[in-house]
């Protein structure tokens, strides 16, 4: 087995932030950019089976929110991906207030809709995995990667929103 080591003065990757790289709380804000887009990840083992995110129905009710609430809060889309048990999101976002507003609704609302729970009567599970996974995209090889992963799951995908 090949050992890996890590150079002493190496710095941590600054545009990334979330998913399974996150262990505890975070120490750091987020990063995000209003300039340069950001790619993010959001994943539920409980999106399965009957609750997955590509049943028609849920799907229809996702997509129908993540467009609402991305106008609302001036958030442009530029690509929605849904994978079934995760959503990839790349987005030009105003303002960090902006972007917690939305990901505040758009986390809670998706797990109400997949899970069939009404407002004010919570489901005792954990829905999501990890906090969201985002990723400044920095470069033009950073977006053909993440168009890349998206393609992949071309026949779940919406694909670009105008």
């Amino acid at each position: 087995m090949k050992k890996t080591t890590v150079k002493k003065n190496s710095k941590p990757d600054l545009s990334v932030f979330g998913g399974a790289l996150l262990k505890g709380n975070a120490r750091i804000a987020r990063p995000l950019s209003t300039k340069k887009p950001v790619h993010m990840v959001m994943k539920s083992k409980l999106a399965k089976g009957e609750r997955a995110f590509t049943k028609t129905k849920i799907a229809k009710q996702i997509d129908e929110v993540v467009k609402k609430l991305a106008t609302e809060n001036n958030i442009k889309l530029q690509r929605f991906a849904n994978g079934g048990d995760h959503l990839h999101f790349v987005m030009n976002i105003s303002s960090r207030k902006s972007f917690n507003i939305f990901l505040r609704a758009v986390s809670g609302l998706i797990a109400r809709i997949t899970l069939g729970a009404e407002r004010g009567s919570p489901v005792d599970k954990q829905f999501w995995d990890h906090k969201p996974y985002t990723k400044i995209l920095e470069s033009s090889e950073d977006i053909k990667a993440v168009s890349s992963i998206m393609n992949q799951r071309k026949p779940e995908a919406t694909g670009f929103i105008n």
